[in-house]
């Protein structure tokens, strides 16, 4: 082999090498998945699909209205509230979005709320999230570690509101909590539903089933006690619709990337209906696009379908 032939062949496999590293970088920052198995990655590409053919919307008010937003990843700390970067003009004009348009019963932030979790950060973060004229939920996420627990209290916990019971339940064994054991959440975790187990149920947390360390164990737990409607997470930064022994599992899209997405949920007494919206930065408005999914309850819910002002607990 002549010198130009090794040339060729050592720069073939620079180029080879770097299309690798790249496509391994895309995938990752697409999936936000630090290590799947083979078996995780088919659930992901099943779960790759197109969005639910959405029955008709029942008539009448919901039951209560709830929005999800994940992945912000905000980064600034000092508590100077008068300058804002894009990031936080943005959260603003959801801010503004829900108090003024879809007027939810709470918001929920499915984890990662800040990046890398400082206490400052997560507190400028809370600043902006406290002008909600409604309640909002923080899951913990694994960037938002180690001072979650001091600025928002325990990671794992539940409650219940007008029929449906909610169950805040992050579990990931990495998060950098000293107080956090993986084998004492999963133990509540089974004892609450348990407690429940004629309610519908919704469960929030960061990291989707699917990239849980114990998918059996989790999966028993809500299998046996029955009515887990769905699992709402974010960490893979992407939209995904997943249903594993009749339990629906949806992630949703970063809120601090393109196309800015959030969710909001209606609840009917015969389910969740959740529809997709977008922000448009040349607008500052939020429109309806994206994957939109119905979620049935097992038995229909009994109640008067009136959401009220949306400060009850």
């Amino acid at each position: 082999m002549n010198k130009k032939q090794n040339v060729a062949t050592l720069l073939t496999m620079i180029l080879v090498l770097i299309s690798g590293l790249l496509f391994c970088r895309i995938r990752g920052e697409f999936l936000r998945a630090d290590s799947l198995c083979s078996k995780e990655a088919r659930w992901i590409e099943m779960a790759l699909t197109t969005p639910d053919d959405l029955p008709a919307l029942p008539a009448g008010e919901p039951l209560l209205r709830f929005l999800q937003i994940t992945d912000t990843h905000h980064r600034r700390e000092d508590m100077d509230l008068t300058t804002l970067d894009a990031n936080e003009t943005r959260l603003l004009d959801l801010i503004d979005f829900c108090n003024e348009e879809l007027k939810p019963d709470f918001v929920v932030h499915t984890g990662d709320l800040v990046h890398p979790g400082e206490g400052r950060q997560l507190r400028r973060f809370a600043a902006f999230m406290n002008r909600l004229s409604c309640p909002w939920i923080p899951v913990c996420g694994n960037h938002d570690g180690p001072d979650f627990t001091d600025c928002f209290g325990e990671v794992n916990w539940s409650f219940t509101y007008r029929g449906v019971h909610f169950v805040v339940f992050p579990v990931l064994d990495t998060f950098r909590l000293e107080t956090f054991s993986f084998r004492t959440a999963m133990d509540w975790f089974e004892s609450d539903l348990q407690r429940q187990k004629n309610l519908p149920k919704v469960v929030f947390c960061h990291d989707p089933v699917f990239v849980w360390g114990d998918l059996g164990r989790n999966h028993r737990i809500m299998e046996k006690v029955e009515g887990v409607a769905v699992v709402l997470s974010g960490h893979l930064h992407t939209d995904l619709s997943l249903e594993l022994g009749g339990i629906r599992h949806i992630t949703t899209w970063r809120f601090d990337r393109k196309p800015h997405r959030v969710r909001c949920c209606d609840v009917y007494a015969q389910g969740i209906w959740m529809v997709s919206y977008e922000y448009e930065r040349e607008t500052r408005e939020f429109v309806q696009r994206g994957p939109n999914y119905f979620v049935p309850f097992s038995s229909p819910m009994k109640g008067k379908r009136s959401r009220g002002a949306g400060h009850g607990t």
